[in-house]
């Protein structure tokens, strides 16, 4: 399982593009002022994370000279007390309403 990577000047280029739109196309419009009531919920949920590469797909990954590579060699270091890794991440999701 080799990490592939989602990063570049390119990609931020696009995203930066898409977000300044995104906010040119809401200032075209007038604004007005919200009213109502909000109300607010709030709770969070579990994801679980997808298995953790075996010490030879680390080994494979540490031989890389580029970031994966770094990385897969810090995760081969010696623990100093490092922490088990977690099966899940638990999200925080809060939804706004207007009533």
């Amino acid at each position: 399982m080799l990490i592939e990577s989602r990063t570049g000047l390119e990609l931020a280029k696009r995203h930066g593009q898409e977000f300044a739109g995104a906010v040119n196309r809401i200032l075209t419009n007038a604004l007005s002022p919200v009213a109502g009531r909000l109300v607010c919920r709030a709770k969070s949920f579990d994801l679980p994370l997808d298995k953790l590469p075996t010490r030879a797909e680390w080994e494979a990954q540490a031989k890389l000279t580029n970031y994966i590579g770094n990385y897969a060699r810090i995760i081969l270091a010696p623990p100093r007390s490092r922490p088990k890794a977690p099966h899940h991440c638990s999200i925080p999701r809060a939804d706004l309403d207007l009533r």
